[in-house]
């Protein structure tokens, strides 16, 4: 298929979507900027349904260049990319990341199962008789006797964004696989689709994009849980804690060696037309996948970025290096 791009060139690179890689693109844009001695790149932390939309809404100076993911492209949305004259896009998996079940500093560290968080946040719980019921579990103790006898309060991402659908990935779907009393009843497709639904009732309570605001919300009110990216706990260690996730805790070498359950890898997207037109978009792309950005010793795992393995991070640069 043959791309025709008559727009002007603009004179800046734009990125958009998930806020959990944002804070990782924006360092990287301003040290682009200043190495290159060009404008900074425009980075916009959209969440990822909203820059998946803005992404695949066509080629062109009008549209973005790199779409950030924190979960990896549906093929609904590549199919809404192809329809819209996006044939060839690029996904680079640039590290990972980790889903924090957290709360207060001043609370004890807790230890749920993946069990215990699919009970507190899932729509629907399937009863011994194999009946799938609305939930009713509001306190921590109706769930599992050795946690508290406090209400179930959970801060979490809004609907629309990668993070959420980490949650029913990660969460709901792999607890719901691994209970035997589902797959008695449903087969493969029916389990994904009767847990993927988290409740309404007020127990889920999205928390908006501001994840500093929800940090207040449970300082006002302990009992409270938020789940964040492991990113946002790095940089909030003197006011939030992590909670074990069965038993293990979200620390950096956890994730890497994939041992922390609720790990999870982050993505970039690109559409490879845009390299022909928009400057300097390839040498961006050479930067982003350096060892110097993303490496072992790199300044985006300062911040927190779970990096890739050597083998990995060459694999990764093959793949950019090879546009040239």
């Amino acid at each position: 298929m043959c791309v025709y791009v008559t727009a002007p060139a603009r004179s800046y690179i734009h990125v958009v979507g998930s806020s959990v890689v944002y804070p990782f693109m924006a360092l990287m844009s301003e040290e682009f900027a200043r190495e290159y001695k060009t404008h900074v790149p425009v980075v916009e932390s959209l969440g990822t349904g909203a820059g998946v939309k803005l992404f695949c809404s066509g080629l062109g100076v009008s549209n973005p260049d790199i779409l950030m993911s924190s979960r990896r492209m549906t093929d609904v949305e590549k199919v809404f990319c192809e329809s819209n004259g996006i044939s060839e896009v690029l996904e680079l998996n640039i590290g990972f990341d980790g889903l924090v079940f957290a709360s207060v500093i001043s609370e004890p560290v807790q230890n749920f199962s993946l069990q215990d968080l699919f009970n507190a946040i899932s729509s629907h719980i399937l009863s011994s008789s194999g009946e799938l019921l609305k939930n009713q579990y509001y306190y921590w103790n109706e769930i599992n006797s050795s946690l508290e006898n406090k209400r179930i309060e959970i801060f979490g991402p809004v609907r629309n964004s990668g993070t959420y659908q980490s949650i029913l990935d990660l969460i709901l779907c792999t607890a719901c696989l691994s209970d035997y009393r589902y797959r008695m009843v449903y087969d493969i497709p029916g389990i994904l689709d009767i847990c993927k639904s988290i409740r309404d009732d007020g127990t889920y309570i999205e928390g908006g994009v501001n994840s500093n605001i929800v940090v207040q919300r449970m300082q006002q009110k302990n009992n409270i849980y938020a789940i964040f990216s492991y990113s946002f706990l790095n940089k909030n260690r003197s006011l939030i804690h992590a909670n074990k996730i069965d038993g293990v805790l979200p620390e950096y070498d956890l994730i890497v060696r994939k041992r922390y359950p609720l790990s999870r890898p982050i993505y970039l997207y690109v559409k490879v037309d845009h390299i022909q037109f928009v400057p300097r978009l390839l040498q961006y792309l050479q930067k982003l996948v350096s060892d110097n950005s993303i490496g072992e010793y790199g300044y985006m795992r300062d911040i927190g970025l779970i990096v890739l393995s050597q083998e990995e991070r060459t694999n990764l640069q093959s793949k950019v290096f090879s546009l040239s």
